[in-house]
């Protein structure tokens, strides 16, 4: 699902700024792993291990993986333990999903938007306890707007990320539909939309370029860094 492929993405850009030395982190094989268990810490070769698993199969196992090498970060991911949550609500493991959800939420955790709709927390929503997630997100996502220079532009960043997400979104739904006489001119006709999108973000990012700078930490924080 598109959600999950961009909190993975996340997950692995956080990750790499914590590990300098991570390269192609969605191609790492066993060379990648071998090379590290004698130059990284532990936490780093788990955390390979990790992903490998998640990769073959988003289970309780490759969950409990990715949990248990996060744990050992120097730094807390909430992009990990979101993940974590997913799988463990998908599997019926609702206290682990939920334990998860605490931890992503002290680690960062404030996208009020992918908590409330993510497909693979679908399950956990009759608990009494979901709520509680709801509003410690929104608290949280309030205290950040709070702590940031420029809110406004953050909202703008979040909007052009929305939008391009949905052209990407409704992209694949209309491949979908398309069968083995497609031609290279029917993809190229689906994917106009989203190149559309594309010049519009530009467009827009150049313009608060050209107001404020490269929209960083320090204008928008850690969240509409990565949006940019």
């Amino acid at each position: 699902m598109k959600k999950t492929k961009l909190v993975i993405a996340l997950s692995i850009i956080s990750v790499c700024t914590l590990f300098t030395n991570c390269k192609n982190s969605s191609k790492i094989d066993k060379t990648d792993v071998d090379k590290t268990i004698t130059k990284n810490p532990e936490w780093v070769v788990d955390l390979i291990a990790a992903y490998k698993a998640l990769d073959k199969q988003r289970d309780v196992a490759s969950a409990i993986l990715l949990f248990n090498a996060s744990e050992k970060m120097p730094k807390k991911n909430w992009e990990n333990y979101f993940v974590v949550a997913g799988i463990f609500a998908s599997n019926n493991q609702t206290d682990k999903a939920f334990e998860s959800l605490d931890i992503a939420l002290e680690a960062g955790l404030r996208d009020i938007e992918l908590v409330s709709t993510y497909p693979d927390l679908s399950k956990l929503k009759d608990d009494s306890r979901w709520n509680k997630i709801l509003e410690k997100t929104k608290a949280k996502k309030q205290q950040y707007i709070k702590s940031i220079k420029n809110p406004e532009v953050l909202t703008i960043l979040e909007e052009m990320w929305s939008a391009d997400q949905k052209a990407l979104s409704k992209y694949e739904e209309n491949i979908g539909r398309l069968d083995s006489t497609a031609t290279q001119k029917d993809y190229d006709i689906l994917f106009k939309p989203i190149e559309e999108q594309w010049d519009k973000n530009r467009s827009r990012l150049d313009s608060i370029i050209e107001i404020h700078g490269w929209p960083g930490n320090e204008l928008v924080g850690e969240d509409g860094a990565k949006l940019a």
